[in-house]
């Protein structure tokens, strides 16, 4: 059993018992899902710089030598340090810019579809077509695949302007159980500065007061909640492909309602 304690409830990831907006509800006055970009680099292309779950996790290693197997047994992966190329001269292209390039006509199919694509996984509800435009497209555009369950590289200028805009000078980076924090100046998210990390960990939540940006695993997009005070100062919409989350919304937002139990447990607060 670990000894973990869970984080305070404003700064933990949501149970996928409770809508979302109830689980915030004592915290913050606006929900928002966040959807990672998809993004091109320029002079790159995802078939001859490939970049991905494992090209993060050599990338994260600390011995050079699991870097190097990595690489030699992937000789077209992208070099350890894309996510700063990325950040530097990568464009973010919007899920619906995506879905309209493809003739996709119903959203809700798309996005689940998306996201099973982006991750390899093949069920019922994924749809065949969709999963092979989604294919040829993203060849023919040069087009990467959205990142996966934390800060993308491509949205760190995007998420820099508009905490910006919140006049919020710093912010907290935390790794997915909360036991790790880097706290860094809000400019730094922003070129010519290096892509974010935590030493070890990825950045799976963007924290300050009255704000919390979270990712899941194995999701390809975030939360955003809000007080309203920073809702009325500026509206993430401004800033990121984003959208407000229905009152009664799960986290696992492309899931059918009954994939779990929805039956939240009792936890002491």
């Amino acid at each position: 059993m670990s000894d973990l304690k869970p984080p305070p409830r404003h700064l933990e990831y949501p149970d996928l018992a409770v809508p979302v907006r109830d689980w915030w509800a004592r915290d913050y006055d606006h929900v928002f899902v966040v959807f990672n970009p998809f993004f091109t680099v320029p002079g790159h292309h995802p078939a001859t710089s490939v970049f991905g779950p494992i090209e993060m996790d050599a990338a994260s290693a600390r011995d050079a030598m699991v870097q190097a197997q990595v690489l030699q047994a992937h000789p077209d992966m992208a070099p350890p340090d894309f996510p700063d190329t990325i950040k530097t001269t990568g464009q973010p292209v919007r899920w619906e810019a995506v879905r309209q390039a493809i003739g996709a006509p119903d959203q809700e199919t798309f996005e689940r579809t998306v996201w099973l694509w982006t991750l390899d996984v093949d069920r019922d509800d994924r749809d065949p077509q969709i999963s092979a435009a989604l294919d040829r497209h993203c060849e023919s555009m040069g087009l990467y695949s959205p990142e996966e369950d934390l800060l993308p590289a491509v949205m760190e200028p995007q998420l820099g302007r508009y905490l910006q805009a919140l006049d919020l000078d710093k912010v907290t980076l935390w790794s997915e159980w909360r036991e790790r924090a880097r706290s860094i100046p809000t400019e730094t998210l922003l070129p010519p500065h290096p892509a974010q990390d935590i030493p070890g960990e990825k950045v799976s939540a963007v924290a300050a007061s009255g704000l919390i940006l979270t990712w899941a695993f194995d999701d390809v997009v975030g939360l955003l909640a809000v007080t309203d005070a920073l809702y009325q100062q500026a509206q993430p919409q401004d800033f990121l492909e984003c959208r407000p989350l229905h009152p009664d919304s799960y986290a696992d937002l492309f899931n059918p309602r009954d994939a779990f139990d929805r039956t939240p447990k009792a936890r002491s607060q």
